[in-house]
């Protein structure tokens, strides 16, 4: 597994680099196509904050956690990734035999929308999802002519997802 660690005001360590690389080796046994894991660790006023995206074959996953100690931020961070993981293998391996239950098949598409895009500037984005009042925003990106998405993140500003 690829591990990239990247700290924003913190110094990463190499104990903490070993730390981190043990608790993600031990992830990998839940997926055989397990290839990149992305490390944010960050201080926040008093707290520390883990992010780690891995990138698997045919998924991504996410886990996030904060502490007042970046060991525990990593090992509560780790422990969401692996139920997320462990979770998502043993679907898997259900779905495969044909053993899901009734009501656990497929998720309930509840509403059905088909929108048109227009190509806008990222500003242009976050003004029309402003306008809208939304979380989030679909649209061609006008530089680029690829499908983005503005959202608003939870501790303030705006995010931007582009496709590749």
């Amino acid at each position: 597994m690829q591990v990239i660690i990247t700290g924003k005001n913190v110094e990463v360590t190499d104990a903490l680099k070993n730390y981190i690389n043990k608790k993600l080796r031990k992830l990998e046994r839940f997926s055989q196509g397990l290839i990149k894991a992305e490390v944010v660790l960050e201080r926040q006023r008093n707290w520390q904050k883990v992010e780690v995206t891995i990138r698997g074959d045919g998924f991504i996953s996410r886990g996030e956690e904060r502490a007042s100690d970046m060991y525990a931020s990593v090992d509560g961070a780790a422990n969401k990734l692996e139920k997320q993981l462990k979770r998502f293998k043993e679907k898997s391996q259900k779905k495969a035999r044909g053993e899901l239950p009734v009501g656990e098949e497929e998720p309930l598409i509840i509403r059905r929308k088909t929108i048109s895009l227009r190509a806008m500037s990222e500003g242009e984005a976050v003004e029309q999802m402003e306008l809208l009042g939304h979380d989030f925003y679909l649209f061609l990106h006008s530089s680029t002519r690829k499908p983005s998405l503005v959202y608003r993140r939870k501790e303030g500003g705006y995010g931007l997802i582009t496709t590749e």
